[in-house]
């Protein structure tokens, strides 16, 4: 795999020197790397940008925000589950890439309560209501008709 200030990083057949895949950034790719099971591929570029890509389709999983600056590196974690960036701002994330991951450790580490009907209305519009932490009540705020069955 190349990556280049082109703003792509490109998969290339080794055996015939074309190119099997190419990925876009809306700036200079700094650098990429597979996932263990090579499935998935990691970017980052000049952007503050970290994407993260289906091998197979080619399709941006997520992107991933740090700060305005550099990411100078990126990198998976042995669980294949997080991924660690910095910037040359010296900005360091590391984000679950399994939403069932990042719930537990939200819910384990930082809750207090389950969303209020607002804040579902707000960051899941459409969804219905369901218990992110099964340690808190259903919050007194969501209607009994929007409420899950127990």
């Amino acid at each position: 795999m190349t990556w280049s200030a082109d703003r792509t990083a490109r998969l290339w057949n080794t055996n015939t020197g074309t190119e099997r895949l190419r990925l876009s950034h809306d700036s200079e790719v700094v650098g990429a790397a597979w996932n263990g099971s090579e499935d998935k591929i990691l970017t980052w570029g000049a952007g503050g940008m970290v994407y993260l890509w289906d091998a197979a389709t080619v399709t941006p999983l997520f992107t991933l925000e740090g700060d305005e600056s550099r990411v100078v590196t990126a990198q998976w974690g042995q669980d294949g589950r997080r991924i660690l960036f910095v910037t040359q701002n010296g900005f360091a994330g590391i984000f679950y890439t399994q939403l069932a991951d990042l719930l537990k450790v939200g819910c384990e580490q930082y809750a207090t309560r389950n969303f209020t009907w607002q804040e579902w209305q707000l960051f899941f519009p459409g969804q219905p209501y369901r218990v992110m932490c099964d340690r808190w009540p259903v919050h007194p705020t969501v209607p009994e008709e929007f409420r899950p069955e127990t």
